[in-house]
């Protein structure tokens, strides 16, 4: 890489982190109906989950580049390595961080007297290990998303956040579809 390309992605980093957090900090607030409220309210609701959401995407590229990066022609030995590092990096923080969001959570329940004494309960309700992928179904209220519009079929794994590290191993597992659909597009 090249210091253009590695400056531009440093530069993009901080906005994008930002813009991620406007997501999260404004959309606690229900209601996202454009106009229906006041010119503070509309020009949030514009920025956190309009403009704010081009920051996924952006990151999702740049891990795409970052992942193809210096691949001339598709080797399997070079992405068998790369997907080594993705389980190590990705995978392995990505179910420890579920299994320590599941032991929390079953815990906080147990200490509000919520009626479960045991764990196999609790994760049978949320799908067993189904959670760990998408816990999103089992939710009994929807999202409501920019246009106003109830959102019921959303997928999350049991911590919310970690959505993008699971479509982010989705992306690496499917790499070789990814690479050889773009080059077969660029040899037209």
């Amino acid at each position: 890489m090249d210091k253009i390309e590695s400056k531009t992605i440093d530069a993009l980093r901080f906005p994008c982190a930002l813009l991620v957090v406007f997501i999260h900090v404004f959309s606690s607030i229900g209601g996202y109906n454009i106009g229906s409220r006041g010119l503070y309210d509309t020009t949030r609701v514009l920025i956190s989950q309009g403009i704010a959401r081009l920051a996924v995407p952006v990151f999702l590229l740049t891990a795409g580049y970052l992942f193809f990066q210096g691949l001339e022609v598709w080797e399997w030995g070079s992405y068998a390595l790369k997907l080594k590092k993705r389980i190590r990096a990705l995978f392995i923080p990505y179910i420890l961080w579920n299994l320590i969001s599941v032991i929390f959570c079953f815990t906080i329940i147990l200490i509000k007297g919520g009626g479960y004494n045991d764990i196999s309960v609790f994760l049978t309700e949320r799908g067993g290990v189904l959670c760990f992928w998408n816990c999103g179904r089992f939710e009994s209220s929807p999202l409501i998303n920019v246009l106003g519009w109830e959102m019921w079929d959303r997928a999350f794994p049991i911590d919310y956040p970690l959505w993008f590290v699971r479509d982010l191993m989705i992306l690496n597992i499917l790499a070789p579809v990814i690479y050889f659909a773009v080059k077969g597009l660029s040899d037209r």
